[in-house]
């Protein structure tokens, strides 16, 4: 008997330490203060909003973003109704300050009152400079972006 006990104590803790704790798969809400709970990500940075398609939508990093490695930004779409949402399609990806497509382009995952993406910038190819979002709907493609320095906007050279 202690041996069937032991592989079955050993699953056990296997799922108990899997997740985060959180049913469903979604995280909360971002906090008040501009800053998002915790995350496996890191922590995270807001870099402000950006308007696309005539819809303003409030972009999140969640850790580091570093070459070779995979990174996550949230996004929060500001004063669009679910439904109206659910009829676009949002993608990001990051890019070098030369504007060097570094990641390709993710589709967002619903997750709370938001999107979540995960990016992997390409190694070798530059140093991510700004997180760009598009937006497809009804036959219209739009772009913007934001500097991941959490800046808020890009200066002319």
């Amino acid at each position: 008997m202690k041996i069937n006990a032991i592989p079955l104590a050993v699953l056990a803790s296997l799922f108990a330490a899997c997740g985060d704790g959180q049913e469903g798969g979604s995280s909360p809400a971002p906090a008040a203060s501009g800053t998002s709970p915790a995350s496996g990500h890191g922590a995270a940075m807001d870099l402000g909003t950006v308007t696309v398609a005539g819809k303003q939508f409030g972009i999140m990093r969640l850790g580091d973003l570093k070459p070779g490695h995979e990174g996550a930004f949230e996004v929060h779409p500001k004063g669009v109704a679910a439904d109206e949402l659910a009829k676009l399609s949002l993608y990001l990806w990051v890019e070098s300050k030369d504007g060097t497509q570094l990641s390709a382009p993710e589709k967002g995952h619903a997750e709370g009152d938001g999107l979540h993406f995960h990016c992997t910038p390409k190694t070798g190819a530059g140093e991510p400079f700004r997180a760009v979002l598009r937006v497809r709907a009804e036959g219209v493609d739009e772009r913007g972006s934001l500097p991941l320095d959490g800046h808020g906007h890009e200066h002319g050279e």
